[in-house]
């Protein structure tokens, strides 16, 4: 689960804005209202005027709290959702703006303001819908927000149809119009900002839906009540009262919830995702539209007598889905071509970061080369001259004593030039240039080891070492560099610890990935033992940076087998797993380190 609010560390911080006791209280507190405001409105006469005192006096307890609570949002919310708060806001205000109006209106008898009322209710609908898809950009992550609006539009024409069939006629010979308008309108707007909650809940990560989850019950209980709502308007205020208050208690309840639930840090599942895992891989809109279109077309006809605009409607609904979906269709390859090339950009970087980090290390270890080389033949010499000249000066009865000691000398001299020699030699770079591409199947990789091994078991004659390497493989310098280092470790280690007679080298590809195996049939190790090795450093190092990780296979006088295994090969316009996890095992000890990259 990404995070990314400032001061999160995800331990002894809530989660949402408003602690748990807060919430449970407002919780109770609310059904408690709820049940006392519908015990009430059994006592409410029939007529207009009453029914839009009882809607407004049931709603208020829950937007004005509603409102406070959305305030503190957006000063507390995630700086990412400010703009979904602060569009929830002004879609809240100005529903409660309406409300007062009603009120005002019923109260003083100024027909205007109910008509103000009416009308500030139907502007509050596409706020909560503005709100919905400013919520869905802050979602998205490196999709385009565009395709999504679309499917809304989408769905807003092929789920509002239906309503538009039903309600069209009521509403032009309507008694009350004004009050049918809003609670039309919003009937037919609820389809799209139901399909726009529905995607914003399947971008949330399990556990952490409750905000996106009771706006999809708000959508619907919306929905629900402004039906119910337009069916009181429609039979002239005659519908029970209670009914119609239970309905509106629940979709203010709901409407309150959502600030109530509002989360303290954002959300996303899409954060922690590569590009390539962001492509959409579901269309439920299409299916939707697919199923539901024959739906409606038989709606208008069966009503044709009675609606004879329904066909044309009808019509013009498929031509506009038609267009939708062509557009829709143009933006997706867009979206998708922008994920892939984002995938091709980070994959380039990644190459230069290692290319980089590479030839930084191979400088470092041909400059301690160097130095080493140089500081130990200048003291080798120094001693030399001082043990020649002591030689010299001394009495021959003595010479011969110096002698042996000279001897012994440059028999530890010697042998120690030959380890400095074998050392400098494995530090040395290796035999391919730097930069650009080393075309593997012409040898060079192949040649430098086997250079190496013929260098390192030199003193070792019995010692047949056979290098494969795959003619087909085609590695940048950086990896090329990777897997020789690797190699050339486990080759050090057979060299001082295997005692082999056969030692097997293999470079090749599985499944995408670089495999790099040197088996040798020595001594084996002791698995219950702790041998720990300096070579294992430096393959965990390089095996790093290639993105893979080492394993090694050996028992007592079975040999050993060292297995290195990189996540992927990175060429122009492809890309490469992430690994999670790096195992690093010793080569000569069952000593085993797991170091998580995550």
């Amino acid at each position: 689960m990404a995070r990314s609010g400032v001061g999160h560390t995800g331990e002894g911080i809530e989660e949402l804005v408003f602690p748990a006791r807060v919430r449970i209280v407002v919780s109770v507190a609310a059904a408690v209202s709820g049940v006392a405001i519908i015990a009430a409105s059994t006592l409410v006469p029939d007529g207009r005027q009453a029914y839009v005192v009882a809607l407004v006096l049931a709603a208020a307890p829950f937007a004005t709290a509603g409102l406070v609570f959305t305030s503190r949002c957006v000063r507390e919310g995630p700086v990412v959702y400010r703009g979904f708060w602060q569009r929830w806001l002004a879609a809240a205000a100005t529903a409660y703006l309406a409300g007062a109006a009603a009120l005002a209106g019923v109260v003083l008898g100024v027909a205007a303001l109910l008509v103000l009322a009416m009308l500030l209710l139907i502007a509050a609908v596409p706020l909560w819908c503005a709100a919905s898809l400013r919520m869905l950009q802050a979602q998205v992550g490196r999709r385009t927000a565009s395709v999504d609006l679309l499917d809304a539009a989408m769905a807003l024409a092929v789920l509002g149809a239906p309503a538009v069939l039903l309600f069209a006629e009521p509403l032009s010979t309507a008694d009350h119009p004004a009050f049918v308008l809003p609670f039309v309108v919003s009937v037919a707007l609820v389809p799209g900002g139901l399909y726009l909650s529905f995607v914003g809940l399947s971008l949330v990560p399990r556990g952490e839906r409750a905000t996106q989850g009771i706006g999809m019950a708000l959508g619907g209980a919306f929905a629900l009540n402004a039906t119910v709502q337009l069916a009181q308007v429609l039979s002239d205020f005659t519908l029970p009262m209670p009914v119609i208050v239970t309905f509106q208690v629940v979709n203010m309840g709901l409407l309150m919830a959502v600030p109530l639930w509002a989360h303290r840090y954002p959300t996303s599942i899409l954060d922690g995702l590569l590009p390539e895992q962001q492509v959409r891989r579901a269309d439920p809109l299409t299916i939707t539209s697919a199923l539901f279109l024959p739906a409606v077309a038989v709606l208008a006809w069966i009503g044709r007598d009675e609606r004879s605009w329904g066909v044309a409607f009808v019509l013009g609904v498929f031509a506009v889905v038609a267009v939708l979906g062509a557009i829709r269709h143009a933006l997706l390859l867009r979206e998708t071509r922008a994920l892939h090339g984002e995938v091709e950009r980070v994959a380039e970087e990644r190459r230069r970061l290692l290319a980089n980090m590479v030839r930084a290390i191979e400088d470092d270890r041909a400059r301690v080369a160097g130095e080493l080389h140089v500081q130990a033949v200048e003291s080798f010499a120094a001693l030399g001259a001082l043990i020649q000249r002591a030689h010299a000066t001394l009495p021959a009865d003595s010479a011969r004593v110096v002698q042996e000691a000279l001897s012994q000398v440059q028999d530890d001299l010697s042998t120690r030039a030959d380890a400095l020699r074998r050392l400098t030699a494995a530090a040395r770079p290796p035999a391919f240039a730097p930069g650009g591409v080393a075309a593997v199947h012409d040898g060079a990789l192949a040649t430098a080891l086997r250079a190496f091994a013929a260098d390192v078991l030199d003193q070792r004659s019995a010692t047949v070492v056979r290098v494969e390497v795959d003619d087909d493989l085609e590695l940048d310098w950086a990896t090329t560099t990777i897997v020789y280092r690797i190699a050339q470790e486990a080759l050090r280690n057979v060299a001082e610890h295997a005692e082999a007679t056969a030692v097997r080298v293999s470079v090749g590809e599985e499944d995408g990935a670089v495999v790099v195996v040197v088996a040798d049939d020595g001594l084996g190790f002791d698995r219950s033992a702790d041998h720990p090795g300096a070579g294992t450093a430096s393959m965990a190092l390089f095996a790093e940076l290639g993105g893979g990780r080492v394993e090694v296979d050996g028992r007592p006088g079975e040999g050993t087998a060292v297995r290195a295994i990189f996540g992927g090969i990175d060429r122009p316009g492809t890309s490469r797993p992430t690994p999670r996890r790096l195992v690093l095992v010793d080569t000569l000890g069952p000593s085993e380190a797991t170091i998580d990259l995550r």
